[in-house]
């Protein structure tokens, strides 16, 4: 009885120390001037962006409860990871396929994926 009580024990002490991954998937297409928000809450400790664009450059902001911390423009790939501190985060994710002049401009494919580590 004590070492399968021993053994639960152990089991659930590993468990609550245990970081997990999730991940989502981004497929969209983006027409000119268009953009996609997508966020992210929970308890986590890091995340990981990996995106590319077809079709045209696009612009990415990456923001982290309330504060910028990765912004680029004009690019057709982006791999970016991050750290953070375990606790409550919310992580925002925008792409935006920029506008042309007079809105002629062509639509692009943006695939990728987000992995958060969560705890």
């Amino acid at each position: 009885m004590g070492l399968v009580l021993g053994i639960v024990v152990i089991l659930v002490i590993g468990e609550l120390f245990l970081i997990r991954y999730h991940t989502a998937t981004i497929d969209y297409t983006l027409r000119d001037g268009e953009y996609l928000s997508r966020s992210w809450s929970g308890y986590m400790v890091g995340f990981r962006v990996s995106i590319t664009s077809t079709g045209d450059y696009m612009n990415v902001r990456i923001i982290v409860d309330g504060i910028p911390v990765y912004s680029v423009d004009y690019v057709y790939t982006v791999s970016y990871e991050y750290r953070m501190s375990f606790g409550q985060h919310t992580v925002e994710l925008i792409i935006e396929n920029p506008p042309w002049i007079l809105g002629l401009g062509p639509p692009i494919m943006v695939t990728g994926q987000i992995t958060i580590q969560r705890w």
